[in-house]
């Protein structure tokens, strides 16, 4: 990913692994890892510069009245331990998918898995970040916003929507790269997401605990 060229084919991939994903990993499957990594840190660094801008937005509004450093404190946490956890979650699914998959066909490549992995994940945690997105914004125009009373309303929708989308994207990769039937694709991605959600849980109440001890 050296030229510009290569920028630019990576952007214009993007909405295809939502609009069809098995069309546009067919298109992209002799990419190499650094493809994926690139969509991944796309899409991780738009929804933080988004929402840091916001924050920007909201400290010229309030005349530096306001808060920012709090928000800003919000966003670096928020992102910042999220991405500690996809340290956890992404050799969790990455080790599902290939060797279910390897299960299934044993010609399934790693490179293809790694694909798979990062740019399902890619998309999870874009999505997710509109948590804080949708957050920062409310902060702006609400001035008694309490973010605890929006829970079911925000988070938990969002957090369903960013699994479909990864379960869909992953299991098309799988399905397009790997030449597993639809059904067993799509198995692999729920069991995939679905353990790195455990996982995730069990090191988060570890480090919880750590820190209340």
């Amino acid at each position: 990913m050296s030229n510009m060229s290569d920028l630019v084919n990576i952007l214009r991939s993007i909405p295809g692994y939502i609009l069809n994903p098995a069309e546009t990993y067919e298109k992209n499957r002799n990419e190499s890892y650094s493809y994926a990594v690139a969509i991944f840190v796309i899409l991780y660094a738009a929804i933080f510069l988004l929402s840091g801008f916001l924050v920007v937005i909201y400290n010229i509004l309030s005349w530096g009245s306001g808060d920012p450093v709090f928000l800003f404190l919000l966003l670096f946490i928020w992102f910042g331990s999220y991405g500690l956890l996809c340290l956890v979650e992404i050799p969790i699914i990455l080790v599902v998918i290939h060797f279910a998959s390897k299960f299934g066909n044993k010609s399934a490549g790693f490179v293809d898995s790694f694909k798979i992995t990062f740019i399902g994940c890619a998309f999870f945690i874009f999505i997710i970040g509109f948590i804080v997105l949708i957050n920062v914004i409310l902060i702006i125009v609400c001035e008694n916003y309490n973010s605890d009373s929006l829970e079911y309303l925000i988070q938990y929708p969002l957090y369903i929507l960013a699994t479909l989308c990864f379960i869909r994207v992953s299991a098309e990769g799988i399905r397009t790269l790997h030449g597993l039937s639809k059904l067993k694709s799509y198995a692999i991605a729920v069991i995939s997401i679905l353990a790195a959600y455990f996982v995730m849980c069990f090191v988060w109440f570890q480090i919880v605990g750590i820190f209340l001890v």
